[in-house]
């Protein structure tokens, strides 16, 4: 489903300040990491999140690039092919990062001995949650964000990683338009038997103007049938919306300590 003029122009006035505040939010993190002298604490900031924005910067940026919001034809393969290492690198990247804020959390006060897995250190394990301060743990807890962690961060990263990989149709095609799309098939197969290149050139441009873009994506088909899709511009803008958002609150609270250090050592992590 196309998006009109008046959505198209503020997806893309939404991308440009996002990338905007990215930049921002990378100045600081460099400012942040300046506290600190040669370790994991300051690479966790500098190396982790520093490199991670730039990677989010750079995904969102090239997504818009090959395939804007503004797009009225189907997709060639290499370009679906060239977004989707976009989406998957911005993703993972979104999952690293808040990860990276996690260890930095961990490492500036001092709670790595009560860790005995490394693997569970994470914003969103109840351990760690409950020696944040108040303001992260608010944030971390609203039902907005544990819904798009639980339910698209996770579950889709978990797919990329483990699963099906994220995918970008390449189009949308109406019940004419598969028909059409159908025959234009059969004939490719013809002209390959019959060692036609010059035809199946020609078949094949036809086949992939045949339709409309998709602006969505998704990993697999669900056990009822059901694709799980996303909106891909939406979702690349809400989530450096969100990096931002977060990253920023962070960092005006990060060097308190929330005060159930006593849960975390009773409970180890």
């Amino acid at each position: 489903m196309a998006y009109d003029r008046r959505d198209t122009a503020a997806l893309l006035t939404q991308a440009a300040k996002g990338h905007a505040d990215l930049v921002a939010l990378t100045l600081r993190s460099l400012e942040e990491s300046n506290q600190f002298g040669p370790g994991r604490l300051r690479d966790y900031l500098r190396h982790g999140v520093g490199r991670r924005l730039g990677v989010l910067r750079e995904c969102q940026a090239r997504i818009f690039e090959l395939f804007s919001p503004a797009h009225r034809y189907p997709l060639p393969r290499d370009t679906v092919t060239r977004v989707q290492i976009y989406l998957h690198a911005f993703v993972v990247n979104v999952a690293g990062i808040l990860d990276n804020w996690a260890w930095a959390f961990v490492l500036r006060h001092q709670l790595r001995d009560l860790i005995d897995n490394p693997l569970q250190v994470g914003l969103f394990r109840a351990q760690v949650l409950a020696v944040l301060p108040d303001p992260l743990r608010y944030y971390l807890q609203t039902e907005h964000i544990t819904t798009w962690h639980r339910e698209y961060l996770k579950d889709y990263r978990d797919a990329l990683a483990h699963r099906i990989p994220l995918y970008v149709p390449p189009s949308e095609l109406t019940p004419e338009e598969q028909i059409e799309f159908q025959a234009l098939q059969a004939e490719e197969a013809d002209c390959i038997a019959k060692q036609d290149w010059e035809r199946h050139k020609k078949v094949s441009t036809e086949q992939e103007r045949v339709g409309s873009p998709s602006f969505y994506f998704l990993h697999e088909i669900s056990p009822d049938g059901q694709t799980r899709a996303v909106a891909l511009h939406p979702q690349l803008n809400s989530d450096a919306a969100l990096v931002v958002e977060f990253g920023n609150l962070y960092y005006d609270h990060w060097m308190a300590r929330g005060g159930q250090r006593a849960a975390l050592s009773e409970q180890r992590i």
